[in-house]
């Protein structure tokens, strides 16, 4: 026990000048794969309500019917509704095409419906749409339509292309209505810039619920980004975004179906016959911004680390592998196969020894394509040895909701994790708290040892009461000790001593 407890203390005063600021957890299972391939810009989907690229049509006959799937496949998950609740009518006066490689769906007339999704089943906070369009007129629009908490439906965005061909605005329903009593759709932005006629563009956007009277909901605009058939992107300002009105639009109102175009959740509508196409339909909860998992491929002798959205390349670097406290030489560049820019490949300068070892994989400092950070994380791999997950922190019993601690001399600080044991043999964690100023170790405490039994799950905790004198960058760290390793957990948490 001596021996243990001086390693201990000998990884804490060594851990006292490496900061981790990670949550220690394993990849997440295996995700949906998507139909439609994902962009950089977009988010990897949480829960996919369509997704439809129109390849399992039957496109054998001129303007074959939506309803026509290819011979010998059937009717996917995840596809564009055709029809009502019951199954009968068909609510879609959207026929297929095709360029001779890829299936897309058109209009028969004007101010006819695309149907992106039928049955309102959606519950979310969060709701992420994203489709490719090309227009074959300028001056002509079309329009995205989501239904209200009433028995209508409501114009949620126009897309038009302007008369000179080279450029797209986008209008939005600010709650306004005109002479006509119409919505007004005010212009939102009209320098999507395109490669002309008849070319493919991208439209991808968030939509974000926010309480509104009655326990009804109205509509923010969170994101949007226009991308052209060269794949030049456009995003409208965090600030712009914010100046625009709310938009009474309801998709999570109670009791409705697809029984009328009118109460479907979304549809896109044209105003000129065969001028529009459609394709590649999304339509998701997307996730949250970080890394979802990293795995270690033996044969190509790299980690591949996924996150949930497109990156910048020029932050790679913050992605590092270690070996208990020993950092492990490595480059990192993005999946040249992945077009979504959301996988990155690190090479270690030796391959990894993952039969006999546990390595754990950072992110820090890496960021998206908009400069948004990535929250950190590490995952590990190799020889499993823990999940630890749902960690939270205590001041005197009041949980901790921001990143400082403000614990002031005599409080008592106490951290508690979720953690999973994955292995076949049961595994003994003596938890550890620890509070640092600087480099310096000023308390620590040893909880008893929690048994976690082999593919089962335990809480660990561990408390520390703040010492009587507070000096300046004091940090709270709190660790899992198995194996003769010390697994931080997080060391994120400042001390607030001003």
């Amino acid at each position: 026990m001596k021996r243990i407890l001086s390693v201990m203390l000998s990884m804490l005063l060594c851990l006292s000048c490496v900061y981790v600021g990670m949550t220690a957890v394993f990849a997440d299972d295996a995700e949906y794969t998507p139909v439609v391939g994902l962009a950089p810009e977009m988010y990897s989907p949480k829960t996919v309500y369509v997704d439809d690229d129109f390849n399992n049509r039957d496109t054998t006959n001129e303007n074959t019917d939506l309803t026509k799937i290819a011979e010998g496949q059937t009717e996917y998950p995840h596809q564009v509704v055709v029809k009502n609740a019951a199954g009968t009518s068909n609510i879609t006066s959207f026929v297929l095409g095709s360029d001779g490689t890829d299936v897309y769906a058109a209009p028969t007339a004007a101010w006819q419906n695309l149907v992106v999704k039928g049955i309102n089943d959606i519950n979310a906070d969060r709701i992420a749409i994203s489709f490719k369009f090309k227009l074959g007129i300028s001056g002509k629009s079309f329009q995205i339509w989501a239904n209200r908490a009433s028995d209508t439906y409501e114009r949620l965005f126009s897309i038009q292309l302007l008369q000179s061909g080279a450029k797209c605005e986008v209008r939005y329903n600010d709650g306004t209505l005109n002479e006509k009593g119409s919505p007004s759709m005010p212009l939102m932005y009209n320098n999507f810039t395109t490669q002309g006629l008849n070319t493919w563009n991208r439209l991808y956007f968030e939509l974000e619920k926010t309480p509104a009277e009655s326990n009804t909901f109205t509509v923010r605009i969170k994101k949007v980004y226009f991308i052209d058939s060269k794949g030049i992107p456009t995003s409208l300002s965090e600030s712009m975004l914010n100046e625009l009105t709310d938009v009474d639009v309801d998709w999570w109102s109670a009791g409705c179906d697809a029984s009328t175009a009118s109460k479907t959740a979304f549809v896109i509508r044209q105003n000129a016959t065969d001028q529009l196409c459609i394709d590649d339909v999304m339509l998701y909860v997307p996730d949250d911004l970080k890394m979802k998992g990293a795995s270690y491929d033996s044969a190509a002798g790299k980690v591949k680390a996924v996150f949930t959205r497109g990156l910048n390349a020029d932050t790679l670097s913050g992605i590092t592998i270690k070996s208990g406290e020993n950092v492990i030489a490595a480059t990192a560049a993005l999946d040249p196969t992945d077009t979504s820019n959301r996988t990155v490949l690190v090479t270690p300068a030796a391959a990894l020894d993952v039969e006999n070892e546990s390595y754990v994989v950072t992110a820090s400092g890496v960021t998206d394509l908009e400069g948004n950070a990535v929250p950190g994380k590490s995952v590990i791999i190799g020889k499993l040895s823990l999940i630890v997950e749902n960690e939270k922190y205590y001041v005197n019993d009041a949980e901790v909701t921001t990143t400082k601690l403000n614990a002031s001399p005599g409080q008592t600080v106490a951290a508690k994790a979720d953690v999973t044991n994955p292995t076949d043999a049961n595994a003994e964690i003596m938890p550890i708290i620890a509070y640092y100023e600087g480099d310096i170790l000023k308390c620590v405490n040893v909880a008893d040892t929690v048994t976690v039994t082999a593919g089962g799950s335990n809480q660990i905790s561990a408390s520390i009461t703040m010492p009587e004198t507070l000096g300046e960058n004091g940090k709270l760290r709190f660790f899992a000790f198995k194996d003769n390793k010390m697994m931080p957990i997080m060391s994120s948490l400042d001390k607030d001593n001003k």
